[in-house]
């Protein structure tokens, strides 16, 4: 089975019953915000332990395999295999919409609308709600940023390199080049770290299961 008819065969299994859509929107939203304020004290765990050894730079494994699973500080305070995790729930909450207006079977929906229609009334629910969940991090310079789902929705591809802790905490948060949120950062990983990151990132744009 392809990946997609994998996961649709999953959820039928999971949920044999049809779902009320909203609500089974309400829950990817709910998955989605829980991951991401755990994610906030990830982040802030690898900000404290580089701030307790300054000048620290965490030895980051150079395979794929490793970046994934391996041992000592690298293990304790990247975030590889959550941001993963992060980037399919973001796929789910996004794609939901469209979920439910291709399988309507398996949803409770009006027979009085059309999938476009109902299509349209979870994109409005779902841009009403990422605008009004939020999670704060601590930049550099110990000041507090809020973002919105909404915001960290449209930053989705920067999670793709957004795992390394000698990172700055602006970075693994997504914040664009040039920005004023940018501007507190005072910390990059070093570039031999960069290029490897760039050299296994389709492990993070394809989605694909972590080597080991």
């Amino acid at each position: 089975m392809n990946s997609k008819d994998f996961y649709l065969a999953m959820e039928r299994l999971i949920n044999p019953e049809p779902l009320d859509p909203e609500e089974a929107l309400a829950d990817l939203l709910q998955a989605l915000h829980e991951q991401l304020l755990v994610r906030v004290k990830s982040v802030a765990n690898g900000e404290a332990y580089l701030k307790s050894h300054p000048g620290t730079v965490i030895s980051m494994p150079s395979s794929a395999n490793g970046i994934f699973l391996t041992g000592g500080p690298w293990e304790d305070y990247s975030t590889p295999n959550r941001d993963l995790r992060l980037l399919i729930a973001m796929d789910a909450v996004l794609g939901f919409p469209d979920r439910v207006a291709n399988y309507p079977q398996d949803f409770k929906t009006s027979k009085h609308k059309s999938p476009e229609e109902i299509k349209q009334r979870l994109q409005s629910l779902l841009e009403k709600n990422v605008s009004e969940l939020t999670i704060t991090y601590t930049r550099s310079d110990g000041s507090s940023q809020e973002l919105t789902l909404a915001e960290i929705l449209k930053r989705k591809e920067a999670f793709e390199m957004a795992y390394n802790p000698n990172d700055c905490p602006e970075i693994r948060w997504g914040a664009p080049e040039n920005s004023d949120e940018r501007a507190t950062c005072r910390r990059q990983a070093p570039s031999h770290q960069r290029k490897n990151m760039e050299s296994v990132r389709k492990w993070f744009t394809q989605r694909l299961r972590p080597p080991t």
